[in-house]
């Protein structure tokens, strides 16, 4: 009978003291991320791709941008904010069309993500609130699958022969990617009661899954290859960008009255 008073004691006390300090607020957002460079060691993929590199690290100057809904919640006490978000991504990555001119670049890679973001936010009380944040996600489906990227730059492209000679290319398949994640820093700023925007930067990975191979052409088909070979097993390679991002959001509050934020 003691032990059974000993623990609804101790659960009142956990509940007045320790969890009637905190609060919890539904929140849903949207922001938009720009990944931009696109740098990755080469010394990892040489001897797969028999690629010649003249440097250690290689700068593929291929953007992309994410698209991100998410939907969770904020744990709050005092100044500091814990919010653990899943999010919904759309993600597209620019085409290169080769020995194609006057032809604007396409969004050619799109595929969806699901993901976690943990942002960990201060000065909750104020307008102005830094935080910083990351972002985890894995790729669950893409319209990209198999075809074409290149060798160097792992860029998706658009192949064709024009010359008047039988030639080779030496190409990568897309597989997927497996992985995308981003560590951020930067500012939240209150608008309106549970309504903010907010700007960041910082670092983000992504980890691409390829296969190299080879397309053989010949002068009598002209926009097509005669014949591929993929050669090896497929292989992972990570990409290092430069991550910018801007985002809205808004908490939900079942609070009647809440303090009034200053600056």
């Amino acid at each position: 009978m003691k032990k059974v008073v000993f623990f609804i004691l101790f659960i009142w006390l956990f509940h007045n003291c320790v969890l009637s300090q905190w609060k919890v607020q539904p929140t849903i957002g949207i922001s938009h991320n720009w990944s931009l460079f696109g740098v990755y060691r080469t010394d990892k993929v040489a001897s797969i791709t028999n690629y010649h590199y003249n440097d250690s690290y290689h700068v593929t100057n291929i953007p992309y941008q994410v698209t991100n809904v998410n939907l969770g919640l904020n744990i709050i006490h005092n100044r500091y904010s814990l919010g653990i978000k899943g999010s919904y991504q759309y993600f597209k990555c620019r085409e290169q069309l080769v020995l194609v001119p006057h032809v604007k670049n396409k969004h050619s890679i799109k595929s969806r993500f699901i993901g976690l973001n943990i942002v960990n936010r201060f000065r909750e009380t104020k307008i102005i609130r830094p935080f910083f944040s990351i972002e985890l996600s894995t790729e669950i489906g893409t319209n990209y699958k198999e075809k074409y990227l290149d060798a160097e730059s792992y860029d998706p492209v658009i192949y064709f022969s024009s010359l008047y000679q039988s030639w080779d290319i030496r190409i990568n398949y897309y597989k997927s990617t497996p992985f995308i994640g981003n560590l951020l820093v930067g500012c939240d700023f209150r608008l309106y009661k549970g309504l903010s925007v907010n700007a960041a930067f910082g670092y983000g990975l992504r980890i691409l899954k390829t296969q190299y191979g080879k397309l053989y052409y010949h002068p009598s088909v002209q926009d097509k290859p005669i014949a591929e070979t993929k050669i090896g097993n497929p292989y992972t390679v990570g990409l290092n960008y430069l991550t910018l991002q801007l985002g809205l959001n808004y908490a939900f509050s079942f609070h009647k009255k809440e303090k009034k934020a200053s600056e």
